[in-house]
């Protein structure tokens, strides 16, 4: 799945690179994610830290179409429903390749935007604390991986974004066949400066 996701990416990368009278944008981004999801009868929470670079291409004014690559890392808690006394932390990492569709609404340099995206996410996460667990107790959170889904709202300054951004992710836990959703909530700051020359594009 990843190696169809980076082929798709790379044809579209080389087609925008062909398109000389065009606005292209590079970007870099951070900001600050929640986590929440369950894995069968277990809860999930948590916050942490995200870290966004991304490529678009302007076809007009108003539409773009781009890649991301996106970052995150968090503690999370991951609790027993059936158990109140169950708590553990952990470690997550979450990894995610993202094609998105952007309109921005208006023609001024201050204007929102929506935005969809279609993602390949990719989690390991690491046990930080195991107090009062039995051994019969099986945590299966070792690494996921799924096509999620990625809308998006934001405002717009000039080249400075503010965003607000909901990672929805139904995965696939490796060794495990329950049932499990993630939903990332973020909010990024992101930079995106003009690769070449402006020129006014195709309206």
């Amino acid at each position: 799945m990843k190696q169809l996701l980076l082929i798709i990416m790379t044809v579209f990368v080389m087609n925008v690179a062909q398109a000389q009278d065009e606005n292209i944008t590079i970007g870099i981004g951070t900001g600050a994610t929640i986590f929440n999801g369950r894995i069968d009868n277990y809860g999930i929470n948590g916050a942490g830290l995200s870290f966004n670079i991304n490529f678009y291409y302007h076809h007009t004014s108003n539409l773009a179409f781009g890649f991301e690559r996106n970052g995150n890392i968090a503690i999370q808690i991951l609790q027993e429903h059936r158990n109140s006394n169950f708590d553990v932390s952990i470690l997550s990492t979450v990894v995610d390749y993202t094609l998105k569709v952007k309109y921005f609404i208006g023609e001024s340099k201050v204007r929102p935007h929506l935005a969809l995206g279609l993602g390949y996410y990719r989690t390991k996460s690491v046990l930080r604390s195991d107090d009062d667990m039995g051994s019969s107790i099986e945590i299966p959170l070792e690494r996921y991986e799924a096509i999620g889904l990625s809308p998006e709202l934001g405002m717009n300054f000039g080249f400075f974004q503010l965003s607000f951004i909901s990672d929805i992710i139904p995965s696939t836990v490796f060794g495990h066949e329950g049932n499990s959703i993630f939903i990332n909530f973020l909010v990024r700051a992101t930079f995106n400066i003009n690769t070449q020359s402006k020129k006014k594009t195709r309206e």
